[in-house]
């Protein structure tokens, strides 16, 4: 008998944000004199624009069990959303 086909489970959100990270970013931005707030909650009503787009990324894999030290993607779709405060 065949394998049934395999569905690749649906994520529940298509987005999410990392507050923990916002003190990383906003350190970044500032080596090169920009300066930007983040919003401290992910509210779709209080946006007023979202700008779709696309970064590179680097990955480093830290567990010790992983076999690959990092991997790189050319493309990861993000979209950025301007909030008023």
């Amino acid at each position: 008998m065949p394998w049934p086909p395999y569905k690749k489970p649906t994520p529940k959100n298509k987005w999410s944000i990392y507050p923990s990270l916002h003190d990383n970013v906003a350190r970044l931005l500032a080596e090169h004199n920009l300066e930007f707030e983040f919003h401290p909650i992910d509210d779709p009503i209080s946006c007023t624009k979202e700008y779709d787009t696309n970064i590179m990324g680097k990955f480093r894999c830290r567990k010790r069990a992983c076999p690959s030290h990092g991997w790189s993607s050319k493309k990861i779709a993000i979209t950025i959303p301007l909030q008023e405060l």
